[in-house]
């Protein structure tokens, strides 16, 4: 039998039951086992700061999207926070469907801020800039602590 007993929340805690805790720290591990991308402590209520590695697929896009709608609907845009560790792209379907909601949203977005280690993230960065609001700006990985910072101001 249930008891009715006021359940106390606990830090860091994003979903709780009587029975279930789940932790963000509990649900990032999930997530980098399952997806190739991470979502990151930073992300807020209108940022989302996700890293990504190997190949982003459609399982990846599919939460990327989700997660970035949830932002423009609740605060009218969303700001963000794109950092890629030893990323190698895209499939080809998920690389069309991001690039379909890109299109499709970019006027929604506030600022974006692309983190990479190769030459060919920050040309993909310039190619996709036009289509966000505010643009696109990239940073080298060696300058990721610079990025956060600009993303929040």
């Amino acid at each position: 039998m249930l008891n009715n007993k006021t359940v106390e929340t606990k830090p860091n805690t994003i979903y709780q039951t009587r029975h279930i805790s789940v932790s963000l720290h509990q649900l990032q591990f999930f997530f980098k086992i399952f997806f190739m991308i991470e979502i990151l402590p930073q992300t807020s209520d209108d940022l989302l700061a996700v890293c990504v590695s190997q190949k982003f697929t459609e399982d990846d896009v599919s939460l990327y999207r989700s997660l970035i709608k949830e932002r423009i609907e609740k605060n009218g845009f969303a700001r963000l926070y794109f950092e890629m560790i030893e990323f190698d792209g895209w499939e080809i379907k998920s690389f069309v469907e991001n690039a379909v909601f890109d299109i499709k949203y970019g006027s929604q977005f506030g600022k974006v801020a692309m983190v990479g280690e190769k030459i060919w993230q920050e040309w993909a960065a310039r190619l996709a800039s036009p289509v966000k609001k505010e643009g696109i700006k990239y940073f080298d990985i060696k300058d990721r602590e610079l990025a956060l910072k600009w993303i929040k101001e």
